[in-house]
């Protein structure tokens, strides 16, 4: 592997000091620098090092637009699955002179053709698609703008997680991660932040249900010590009416009237707290559960080459 396609890098290079004009002929001293450079690409290639690979083989590209160079760039990008860059690599090996005459740079070209069609169908892509309103402001794509041209359109991306951010002014920004694999194409919907007025005005479901059984605790804990003081006031009330007579009791009978009143004045509390606590956990139970079945309505559009997308909730 090394040996062949290294000798159609050379190649290619003698053939174009050979084949064109003079004006545009490399020296010798930069042909000698572009065969070294690429040498060492073609070793960092076969060991499996990508990344030093592409940056010999670009440095290389740099010297002498050799479409040699720019395929073997484009080969090492593919391995790293860096499939975009690895598209743009491959047209710059494609772009041939008509009358070239050199059959490495042809066949090259025709190389980078043929792969590239087969990339293609790997490059994932994603639409971004906005509301209205969102339109004016900037959208950047894994920390890079984007600009309103290419938001017409789908964005080729490398497979992977990629970060969409909408940076407002106001009320706030708001991004999207979203994760595509080879050959995924995607539409990614930006929505808006609720406003802190509308949040506050619908508590999530999950927020209220411990304040809901808490409620409902407490009232079900005084439901029953009023119930249990009930019946001990109950059992001293009978006590106290076989002691006294005509309201009036004897000396004996302190304790035992102090503890009705006691026990019943804790009986009225407790259920007092027992109703209210019941009420209000069936109350903020009936609350929430409407509140989770409001429809809710949004929409936003993304400017079309055709177009424009409108899509939403309803």
């Amino acid at each position: 592997m090394r040996a062949g396609h290294f000798t159609v890098v050379l190649i290619g290079l003698s053939m174009a000091a050979k084949t064109s004009a003079a004006a545009d002929v490399p020296s010798q001293a930069k042909r000698d620098v572009v065969r070294a450079i690429a040498q060492s690409g073609a070793g960092y290639f076969d060991d499996g090092d990508w990344e030093r690979a592409r940056e010999h083989y670009r440095r290389a590209y740099d010297l002498i637009k050799a479409p040699t160079l720019a395929l073997m760039e484009a080969r090492a990008l593919e391995k790293l699955g860096r499939l975009v860059e690895a598209g743009e690599a491959y047209a710059r090996a494609m772009k041939v002179a008509a009358d070239e005459t050199s059959e490495p740079f042809r066949r090259a070209a025709a190389d980078a053709r043929a792969e590239n069609e087969v990339l293609q169908h790997r490059v994932p892509s994603i639409r971004i698609a906005l509301r209205e309103d969102d339109l004016a402001n900037e959208v950047r794509l894994d920390g890079r703008v984007v600009s309103r041209d290419a938001l017409r359109s789908a964005i080729a991306l490398d497979p992977g997680t990629h970060v969409v951010a909408v940076m407002r002014r106001a009320p706030a920004d708001s991004w999207e991660s979203v994760t595509v694999q080879e050959g995924e194409e995607r539409t990614v919907a930006i929505e808006p932040p609720q406003p802190i007025a509308e949040r506050a005005l619908r508590p999530s479901r999950s927020a209220v249900r411990p304040i809901v059984w808490a409620a409902f605790a407490t009232g079900g804990a005084g439901l029953a010590v009023g119930i249990v003081s009930g019946v001990l006031a109950v059992n001293r009330k009978a006590s106290l009416d076989e002691m006294c007579v005509d309201k009036a009791c004897p000396a004996v009978a302190e304790d035992t009237l102090r503890s009705y009143h006691d026990y019943k004045a804790v009986s009225t509390v407790g259920y007092v707290t027992g109703l209210v606590g019941a009420a209000t956990g069936a109350v903020l139970l009936a609350v929430t559960s409407r509140a989770s079945h409001v429809p809710q309505m949004g929409a936003f559009v993304s400017s079309t080459e055709s177009g424009l997308v409108v899509a939403g909730d309803f």
